[in-house]
């Protein structure tokens, strides 16, 4: 068959309309077996060879309005090109069918046409053994399933053999107006509270689930913060190369490859202004290097400054686990690496989610330091602080600079996103304070110097200031610092898609292409 039949055209990724239900265009998939009905006489056409040892078996799926036909080989001994006839309506369209595969067409491959006229029928005829005459073993359709929307779409790793090693697929759809701009390289979370497919298909630990963009084939980097096998629940970040804000953007989400090695890619999920990415979903001793980072700058912490007791303990989170602070000596030291020792240097990003107990000691809290606690401009800081306001603090004593948000911005007992961009080489000292994704009114309450300048290679402290004083009342999630001043829609998405990432996203149903 190879080299003797001609292959049609088929529709390639960017021929589909965006989004999940592409069926609207193309009609419904109606899988079709074909059977044997009768052994009937058809005439007298000849053929060379008899018939196969083994006679195939196989399956054959009619695309109505784009008018394609595939029948696959399941199963049988190969046959050669001119060991069979496929007619459709009467009209004899063998040649108008190529294979996937070689010549012979064996198991596993699959013959494809794309006929001018909508099929009525589909008979397949194999020789009769021994002689010239045609017996027909197959030759009408029965329509007994329909196949999930699109299907027929690209399948990533999909190979000319016509094999999948994802078996399943689910379509997932990010819902336009809930991003406030068009942006690049956003991590987006994909947070599943259950889902009965991925525990009945997913590897035990959820490391082989595959992500990919709308075409169904480039693979998205993706970190998978949490998986639970039972129920199915998945927490990951994934990496989408453009969201918009006046269309869906679609992914799909692949599983079903249990024996796949793990398919995350967590250090290309952070692009390289992420300085530090900390989901502080650990629980343990403190030990050094426990409180992991995300990025690739590997700036990982530890808890209490050596000191059992001053440890956080692990809490529910906003996505996943988070760290309870006492109100009174608890910390996580991040260290002082080159990577977060000049975050604001050129114009940087500090966020997190809070959960405030009580302001904190010395009526504020600290929820990042990093400082030498000297006089002078080196250092800054961002805490909760008297009257429930934010503060955002650049150097000490008489030289320091610091601004608070309104009376009452921050909510007690509840989760706040809480984020300040700041340039310290602005001279107008003038840095934003955002909570929940809406900029806030900044009053000054001491007058800056001059720009904030490096703190000298201080560690970074979450929680707590290095020599305590200024501790955290409460629980602190998914904090993240960043070299470059992240704009405003991306801020307010941020918060938009980890408050609610049920109301962010449409999953589709668990579809399973017809070649798997």
């Amino acid at each position: 068959m190879k080299g003797t039949m001609t292959a049609p055209a088929r529709p390639g990724p960017g021929s589909w309309p965006r989004g999940c239900a592409v069926s609207e265009v193309i009609g419904s998939l109606i899988l079709v077996s074909v059977v044997v009905i009768s052994m009937a006489m058809i005439g007298t056409l000849l053929l060379s060879q008899g018939l196969p040892a083994k006679i195939p078996h196989f399956d054959a799926i009619i695309m109505n309005q784009s008018r394609n036909i595939y029948i696959q080989h399941t199963g049988g001994d190969p046959l050669a090109a001119g060991e069979f006839l496929i007619l459709v309506d009467g009209q004899d369209l063998t040649s108008s069918f190529a294979n996937n595969g070689d010549d012979p067409w064996s198991l596993g491959e699959t013959l494809y046409a794309s006929l001018p006229d909508v099929p009525g029928s589909l008979v397949f005829v194999l020789n009769q053994s021994g002689g010239g005459s045609l017996v027909v073993f197959a030759k009408s359709l029965q329509s007994v399933k329909k196949i999930p929307e699109p299907s027929d779409i690209e399948w990533y790793n999909f190979g000319p053999t016509g094999r999948c090693d994802w078996k399943y697929r689910k379509c997932i759809t990010i819902d336009h107006t809930k991003v406030a701009g068009s942006l690049n390289d956003f991590p987006v979370l994909i947070s599943l509270g259950s889902d009965a497919e991925l525990a009945a298909s997913a590897k035990d630990d959820g490391t082989s689930i595959v992500f990919t963009a709308a075409d169904g084939t480039t693979k998205l980097s993706h970190e998978i913060e949490s998986f639970t096998k039972a129920s199915g629940r998945l927490v990951a970040w994934v990496k989408v190369t453009s969201v918009s804000s006046t269309e869906d953007t679609v992914l799909w989400m692949y599983y079903g490859n249990t024996g796949a090695a793990d398919q995350q890619d967590v250090d290309h999920v952070w692009d390289g202004d992420f300085k530090g990415v900390w989901h502080l979903e650990e629980s343990g001793s403190g030990a050094a290097g426990e409180y992991k980072d995300a990025t690739a700058n590997a700036n990982n912490g530890h808890g209490g400054s050596g000191t059992a007791s001053r440890v956080p303990t692990l809490s529910t989170g906003m996505m996943d686990g988070a760290q309870l602070f006492d109100g009174s000596n608890d910390l996580i030291n991040t260290g002082s690496a080159a990577s977060i020792d000049d975050v604001f240097g050129a114009g940087g990003t500090f966020s997190a989610w809070i959960y405030p107990h009580t302001i904190g000691g010395s009526s504020e809290g600290r929820i990042q330091d990093k400082s030498s606690g000297a006089t002078g401009q080196n250092g800054w800081s961002f805490a909760t602080y008297t009257n429930n306001v934010l503060m955002f603090r650049k150097g000490f004593g008489t030289t320091r600079g610091y601004w608070t948000t309104p009376a009452g911005s921050v909510t007690l007992n509840t989760w706040n996103h809480v984020a300040v961009m700041y340039d310290q080489g602005n001279v107008a000292n003038n840095p934003a304070i955002s909570i929940n994704g809406i900029s806030l009114p900044i009053t000054e309450v001491s007058s800056p110097a001059g720009a904030v300048q490096s703190d000298g290679g201080n560690n970074m402290i979450l929680g707590n200031r290095a020599g305590a004083g200024y501790p955290f009342d409460g629980i602190i999630d998914e904090v993240r610092a960043s070299k470059t001043i992240r704009a405003p829609q991306w801020i307010q998405t941020e918060y938009t898609n980890q408050n609610d990432p049920a109301g962010f996203i449409v999953t589709g149903t668990e579809e399973e292409w017809w070649k798997c």
